[in-house]
């Protein structure tokens, strides 16, 4: 298994920041891209407010977010690439500025 696919198969927990809304989030990262999870049932009604604010905002896409990895002290500019939603939770897909 290359670096790449390893780094896609550890998904990880822990505070982000996108944007105005810092919450409890799955994330996994390879090379270039980065995938958060947030669970609906953890984010508060502002933050949903928000993330559906962002999620019309982002049309067309791409859009560039400021994200923070919080624990890791990662800070990158985002392009989001995709944004998926339901009842459970709501998927973010950036690919990370500066790469090809």
């Amino acid at each position: 298994m290359d670096e790449t696919k390893a780094a896609e198969s550890r998904k990880r927990t822990g505070r982000i920041t996108i944007g105005e809304i810092t919450a409890h989030a799955n994330w996994s990262a390879s090379k270039d891209l980065v995938k958060i999870t947030f669970e609906t049932n953890l984010l508060s009604r502002d933050s949903l407010r928000k993330l559906n604010r962002y999620r019309a905002s982002t049309k067309p896409l791409p859009v560039c977010f400021p994200v923070n990895i919080h624990g890791l002290g990662q800070k990158l500019n985002g392009v989001m690439l995709g944004f998926e939603g339901d009842t459970e939770g709501v998927t973010l897909y950036f690919k990370k500025a500066g790469t090809d």
